[in-house]
């Protein structure tokens, strides 16, 4: 979100988490489910759901005044909305490289271009810490375990 938005400004709400937490398939993590929220400063909102009842796949919702995504990355696919459409919903097909595909882009773009495409180490501090400070928070007040590092998937 911060790419598209292009902006590391937000705050967090992750108040409408589930209190429980389930353990991961990673030994000594844990999963949530429910609805994360982002607000960036610029006006942009991010909804992140899901839900650990019946088959409703993993949705996230990004909008702010001229646009708006819903993106099914299930089903390789994302609604889009712009006002300049009038808001006329249109779907369009996108492929999510895996991991090892996306190293050997940027492994190859740094020794061919000397050039690399991710965050700074600052610029990535800025981008996780708030999320990941909220999930804590909210794990550390709903567990009779208290942790201090971030042991979620």
């Amino acid at each position: 979100m911060a790419f598209l938005n292009q902006s590391i400004n937000y705050t967090c709400n992750a108040n409408f988490l589930e209190n429980n937490i389930f353990e991961s398939k990673r030994k000594g993590f844990y999963e949530l489910n429910g609805t994360f929220n982002v607000y960036f400063k610029n006006g942009t909102q991010g909804i992140f759901s899901c839900e650990s009842k019946g088959n409703l796949p993993g949705v996230v919702q990004a909008f702010n005044e001229n646009v708006h995504f819903i993106s099914r990355e299930s089903e390789g696919k994302v609604l889009i909305s712009r006002i300049e459409n009038d808001w006329k919903w249109e779907e369009i097909e996108f492929n999510i490289p895996y991991q090892s595909e996306l190293t050997a882009i940027l492994v190859e773009d740094i020794l061919m271009n000397d050039s690399c495409s991710l965050p700074s180490y600052e610029e990535s501090i800025k981008l996780h810490l708030p999320y990941l400070d909220s999930i804590l928070e909210l794990i550390n007040s709903n567990s009779q375990n208290k942790f201090d590092h971030y042991p979620f998937t």
